[in-house]
């Protein structure tokens, strides 16, 4: 498994986040994509629970490069499928968010392959992807103390668009991971 590069850059209040540099040559899908994922501590089995009939989909944490990218490729697809991105190269959908530390993504996995995913994205030095739109009521909200956090990139695989059961599960595992680390 390939770490991802990253670079340190302070923002305000000299406060440091860490930032992907250029992407070159690396192992995994990297060199392929020219996309570096930084592995989590968690490694690949950091299951949260099962779920579904006889247990037969699982919820885990995504664990490193080849989780990361299923699950970018996932939300690609179906954004794609859905009318709301075109056709892009490299086919994923992330953000300068998912090389922060503390994002989290959750794959719902199903005996065939991945079912679902979402993101949690804690406040950070580089705020939170909804600032771009939302930034005066986010800092209204900092202010008052709040510790916040964004829900993303929820996608469900078409196959599997009508079983509640992973929208449910991926909402019960957002609540338990938020749980754990605020």
């Amino acid at each position: 498994m390939c770490a991802m590069l990253m670079a340190v850059q302070e923002v305000d209040g000299g406060e440091s986040v860490r930032l992907p540099c250029v992407p070159g040559p690396g192992n995994d899908r990297s060199a392929a994509t020219g996309i570096r994922v930084a592995e989590t501590e968690t490694g690949n089995d950091a299951e949260l629970f099962r779920f579904g009939k006889g247990g037969s989909y699982r919820l885990r944490l995504a664990g490193g490069t080849e989780d990361r990218l299923a699950c970018w490729h996932l939300a690609h697809q179906e954004y794609l499928r859905m009318g709301y991105v075109g056709p892009r190269d490299p086919p994923y959908r992330y953000s300068l968010h998912d090389a922060l530390p503390a994002t989290a993504t959750l794959m719902a996995e199903a005996e065939d392959g991945l079912a679902g995913t979402v993101s949690l994205f804690p406040d950070s030095p580089l705020g939170l992807p909804a600032d771009a739109i939302y930034q005066a009521e986010l800092n209204d909200m900092r202010r008052q103390g709040r510790r916040l956090v964004e829900v993303g990139r929820l996608t469900i695989g078409g196959r599997y668009a009508h079983d509640r059961d992973i929208l449910c599960s991926l909402f019960d595992g957002l609540s338990i991971y938020a749980r754990r680390i605020m």
